[in-house]
């Protein structure tokens, strides 16, 4: 073994030296993290929607008044009603899930109305940006690739999808469209 290592000491360095180097970026990256309280607070979303569009009056806004959620709901003046209607989802970061909330039928889409979706846990609502404990839900870009499409190009997909961040901790939200994904508010439970 010793006279194999000592005729071959450049190919035994050439492969022993990137795996250490490897291990030692994840546990630098493990150390890091463990510095990092995860997050506190669970998050509510909504898809599918817009806060303001070119095309029409948005008809649906999510409102939140003390510790209640509404669906503000008024009838676009020029009837033209947008072919969704949004969908509500809690994230629960201790899960690493969304769930789905359900919202109430619209009595009348002729008149405007403020529904209470009362299915929302009971809890603190905080409608800042950052999350009380610094946590932000934000888009975060994925590049997917392989060997082949690095080495001769082309062949790869780039994706965006939200994330709660803080510093370097990154936490992927199912269910987040890239697309007409907001921000509802933060939740903490009482209790």
């Amino acid at each position: 073994m010793k006279a194999f290592l000592k005729e071959n000491l450049v190919l035994v360095a050439g492969i022993s030296l990137p795996v250490i180097l490897a291990l030692v970026f994840m546990a630098s990256t493990a150390v890091y993290k463990s510095g990092i309280e995860p997050p506190q607070y669970k998050l509510i979303f909504a898809t599918d929607y817009r806060k303001r569009s070119n095309e029409y009056e948005y008809p649906y806004r999510f409102i939140v008044k003390g510790n209640k959620i509404f669906l503000n709901v008024t009838p676009p003046e020029k009837g033209k009603w947008p072919r969704l209607m949004p969908s509500l989802y809690i994230f629960d970061p201790a899960t690493k899930t969304s769930n789905k909330i359900r919202i109430p039928k619209i009595p009348d889409h002729t008149k405007a109305t403020k529904i209470e979706i009362s299915s929302l846990p009971k809890g603190q609502y905080f409608t800042l940006q950052q999350s009380p404990d610094g946590y932000a839900f934000e888009k975060s870009y994925r590049r997917e690739f392989n060997l082949m499409s690095e080495v001769f190009g082309g062949g790869y997909r780039s994706r965006s999808r939200y994330s709660l961040r803080k510093k370097g901790y990154k936490i992927h939200v199912p269910h987040a469209k890239s697309y007409n994904t907001e921000l509802i508010a933060w939740v903490k439970n009482n209790g």
